[in-house]
């Protein structure tokens, strides 16, 4: 199991995440998403303990793999055969959870319907950032947006479907409460 409890990291004077708890269970299915910039690739870093926060704790489960965006190029292979060739033996491994960014790039229809198989088969906890939303809604009961005004994240249960519907939910909220325009939204 992952724990980040009050968990800060900047870069410079950049504050990239302020004060984070967050809990991801054993075989938990989370998806990482906010806008370019906003630490998502920081906080699997964090995750996988390849970075360390400036301030809070991370407790981190026995064996984590972790990959990162950019993959190492194999002579032949596409970006996608080249991705299957990298995650294939992780997930066949006896890990306590997987961590992937952006794990969609570069891959044809029959490698990202292997990745969806893949992921839902694995046994231990997978944490995911990716901008692909059918892959969010196939793959993850959990979504983490990370707010890029205040460093921080919110929770939401579902897929990427369910994020949305309740995020606009939200915003509509917010704007009657502050008397404006919410019920054209």
């Amino acid at each position: 199991m992952f724990v980040l409890s009050r968990v800060s990291k900047s870069f410079g004077s950049h504050d990239v995440l302020v004060d984070v708890d967050l809990v991801v269970p054993p075989r938990a299915r989370v998806g990482l998403v906010g806008p370019n910039g906003t630490g998502k690739s920081t906080l699997l870093r964090l995750l996988a303990g390849v970075e360390e926060p400036d301030r809070g704790a991370v407790t981190r489960p026995a064996t984590v793999a972790s990959l990162p965006q950019e993959r190492l190029g194999r002579a032949g292979l596409s970006g996608g055969e080249a991705a299957r060739a990298e995650l294939e033996p992780l997930l066949r491994g006896a890990l306590d959870a997987l961590l992937r960014d952006e794990p969609t790039n570069d891959l044809d229809l029959d490698e990202l319907e292997w990745l969806d198989d893949s992921v839902r088969r694995f046994d231990g906890a997978v944490v995911l950032v990716s901008h692909d939303r059918a892959f969010l809604d196939a793959t993850v009961t959990r979504v983490v947006e990370l707010d890029e005004w205040t460093h921080g994240t919110r929770e939401y249960s579902g897929g990427w479907s369910e994020y949305e519907t309740e995020r606009r939910a939200a915003a509509r909220a917010v704007v009657r409460a502050v008397g404006g325009i919410g019920d054209r939204a």
